[in-house]
């Protein structure tokens, strides 16, 4: 594997929704999505067994809050990068998961290549 591929994990309880993102990430040769999860509990164990640099998180998960499990990630490793993915409008959410610690705040309704350049501009070290 390419030492500049961004190695991402997905978290979304919607499997079609993973295999969208994961489709249309997989379009640029160096973004890999190393791991998926449905749930927070998923999430951490991947997050033991793979190395992930960037993590999409979505805010409804089954079982926890996504803005519990963003803070999660963080204390695990605080040197990953996170995007909240979510329907939840922006100006009610947003300031929650970027005092929660993400570096990001996306509306699924945005377009998908809206999704790439977040990633970019966070793998850039930008906030978005």
């Amino acid at each position: 594997m390419n030492v500049d591929t961004l190695n991402i994990m997905l978290v979304d309880d919607h499997a079609i929704v993973r295999e969208g993102i994961s489709r249309l990430i997989e379009q640029s040769p160096d973004l890999r999505v190393c791991a998926q999860a449905e749930n927070a509990e998923t999430a951490m164990q991947q997050l033991q067994l793979q190395h992930v640099d960037l993590v999409i998180v979505d805010l409804s998960l089954d079982q926890q809050n996504g803005l519990e499990l963003v803070k999660a990630i963080l204390q695990h490793d605080n040197g990953i990068t996170v995007l909240v993915f979510s329907m939840h409008q922006e100006d009610i959410y947003a300031e929650r998961a970027l005092r929660a610690g993400a570096k990001g705040y996306l509306m699924k309704s945005e377009s998908p290549d809206t999704l790439i350049v977040a990633i970019r501009k966070l793998q850039q070290g930008a906030f978005f």
